[in-house]
């Protein structure tokens, strides 16, 4: 066996429940983060962060969870001399991946993620699904659940990593709805993951408790309407008291209406 370094994840610390897998320690992309939610940033501008981020989020995702086997692959160099051959170990080339388009937020980044395997891995292999869903709300404004139209599911997901993009996770609603769709199929994927910019304390505590079997990987933890005393804390370590969503259920600190600048209609 040849001498290989092992990839180091380069999770941010914290209390969280062993699913939640948090890159709230890489400062660049905390910048990213801070110009996509920034009032001033429109179109074009808020794709290219998107890409950015989700791209980033992806790339960790896929170390963190898939098979590995050794690769040789030979270089230029084979043509001089007989050591031109690059051995390593790489991620599997023939995993079958599914990549949820959420409409209408999760769209672009749905392409993104797509667009981004595969270019490294086989064509064949990845499809784009797509599920019209968005959340309800009553009179005052309040998340009360979600609105399903319908789904374009192009096949089972059987040893398949299904991805999830969702920009914001808030309350755990489309999620959940998501993944009871998933589960109502007879063939069951190899790993669910969820890719968020930002997930709140309620989210995680819904994911936590209902489903703790679906990986989430997110750039921040928002927990802005918490106690000083909480925010000068770890995150996790005050967990029950963590607060993140205001009364309508929007994120704080957050990005605001994504889904609505993301496409310019604003309803």
């Amino acid at each position: 066996m040849f001498y290989q370094d092992r990839y180091k994840n380069p999770e941010s610390e914290s209390n969280l429940p062993d699913n939640i897998h948090l890159y709230q320690n890489n400062h660049l992309y905390q910048m990213v983060l801070a110009k996509l939610g920034h009032q001033a940033t429109v179109q074009p501008q808020l794709n290219r962060y998107f890409q950015l981020s989700y791209e980033y989020l992806l790339e960790n995702a896929l170390n963190l969870f898939l098979d590995l086997k050794e690769v040789k692959s030979e270089t230029r160099m084979k043509n001089i001399q007989k050591e031109g051959q690059f051995r390593f170990e790489s991620l599997d080339l023939e995993s079958k991946f599914s990549i949820i388009a959420l409409a209408r937020a999760g769209t672009w980044p749905s392409h993104i993620c797509f667009d981004f395997l595969n270019h490294l891995f086989s064509p064949e292999n990845i499809r784009q699904d797509h599920v019209y869903i968005n959340r309800k709300t009553n009179d005052e404004g309040k998340v009360v659940g979600v609105d399903f139209s319908g789904s374009k599911i192009g096949g089972d997901f059987k040893d398949r990593y299904i991805f999830l993009p969702d920009p914001m996770g808030a309350t755990g609603s489309t999620i959940a709805h998501v993944y009871n769709l998933i589960q109502g199929l007879e063939q069951k994927p190899k790993k669910i993951i969820a890719l968020h910019l930002i997930i709140t304390p309620e989210y995680v505590r819904k994911m936590k408790a209902e489903f703790p079997e679906v990986e989430v990987v997110a750039l921040r933890y928002d927990r802005g309407l918490s106690s000083e005393k909480i925010l000068s804390s770890k995150y996790g370590e005050f967990f029950e008291e963590e607060k993140g969503l205001n009364d309508i259920q929007y994120i704080l600190p957050g990005a605001g209406g994504i889904g609505e600048v993301l496409n310019n209609s604003f309803v």
